[in-house]
């Protein structure tokens, strides 16, 4: 190989791997995606926010993983970015988002103080059905959430309440471990996710909220 022909390749990696970089941090991550929700309604929502919001730039992709419950926006501009960032959570759908850079995990257990562990779901239950548990018994959280694998419950779950006041009131709740015939264990969120899969065990958790 020639000195020319290399220095070339090298150039084209180099601008590759800029490119790359650039793009991830023009991605965010959505967190509480639910399975009838189309890439067409977040385009929407976030092209209308980043429109009447006076920022320049908008929406470039669109990737949702349903069964998955998360997905992935891509901007064109740094500027929509920091717009959609400036709220954690939006509403799309009728159901609460997350969203946060892509790759920004950071301490899971400092950055979400109020996550909660639910374990011993009934498999057929979903995020809106343990959304809507929570608002009737008068209790507000943020993107209720149940793990999904191929479309399937996978049993356990998390929220994350809005004080620490709301989430000690569920857990002083004896009804709440008999929801829908299960018994749920509730506790704080690991940093470590497959801890909690462990303790869940998939047979319908033991000994009720702690």
């Amino acid at each position: 190989m020639s000195t020319t022909t290399a220095t070339y390749n090298s150039r084209v990696l180099g601008y590759e791997k800029k490119k790359r970089a650039r793009h991830t941090k023009l991605t965010c991550f959505l967190g509480g995606i639910q399975a009838d929700m189309e890439p067409s309604d977040v385009m929407h929502y976030f092209v209308k926010l980043t429109f009447d919001s006076g920022c320049r730039g908008s929406v470039l992709n669109v990737q949702l993983i349903p069964k998955k419950g998360f997905g992935f926006v891509t901007f064109d501009y740094p500027d929509a970015v920091e717009c959609v960032l400036q709220s954690r959570y939006h509403f799309i759908c009728g159901c609460q988002v997350e969203i946060k850079r892509k790759g920004d995990k950071g301490n899971r257990q400092q950055e979400d103080p109020l996550k909660y562990f639910i374990g011993g779901l009934d498999h057929s239950i979903s995020s809106r059905d343990l959304g809507s548990y929570f608002a009737s018994i008068g209790v507000e959280v943020l993107v209720p959430q149940v793990m999904m694998h191929e479309g399937k419950s996978r049993g356990f779950g998390f929220v994350t309440f809005t004080n620490q006041e709301e989430a000690d009131r569920v857990l002083a709740m004896e009804h709440f471990i008999g929801y829908r015939g299960k018994q749920c264990q509730m506790k704080k969120a690991s940093k470590n996710p497959n801890d909690q899969e462990e303790d869940d065990g998939g047979d319908g958790g033991k000994g009720g909220a702690k």
